[in-house]
């Protein structure tokens, strides 16, 4: 097969003459066989590396796209509970947003809980009591 002919059919003349090129024959056929595998082991992994590095890159970019949402939600949470329209939540604005049910669920959406609210609060404040 890998000689383009018949195997056989011409190894059986040659071993007429020359009683030890069947080791010649089966060495080449071992090793074409062998490169062989490994090629067609070399474009499956070449694929499956591509697809992972796609895949990656979806995680990463769907990654971004919430990011971007969560950031939304809280530019909306965070001006409606400016309740003075200062463009800044002070402390009491902010602790009191936890008592109400409807903000209050919004901020489970958000994965926070009333017991962060001061954590996030400080996390979020630059030092002058207000977020802005």
């Amino acid at each position: 097969v890998l000689l383009g002919d018949s195997f056989h059919a011409f190894t059986t003349q040659i071993l007429k003459y020359i009683w030890w090129s069947w080791v010649y024959f089966y060495t080449y056929i071992s090793i074409a066989v062998v490169v062989l595998m490994n090629l067609v082991t070399a474009i499956i992994v070449e694929n499956a590396m591509e697809t992972s590095r796609a895949d990656h890159d979806h995680v990463a970019s769907e990654k971004e796209i919430k990011r971007k949402k969560d950031i939304g939600r809280l530019r909306k949470l965070f001006r409606s509970l400016d309740t003075d329209g200062g463009g800044t939540l002070s402390w009491d604005e902010f602790k009191s947003s936890f008592d109400d049910p409807d903000i209050a669920r919004q901020w489970m959406v958000l994965d926070f809980e009333q017991a962060d609210c001061e954590e996030l609060f400080r996390l979020l404040d630059d030092g002058d009591g207000e977020i802005t």
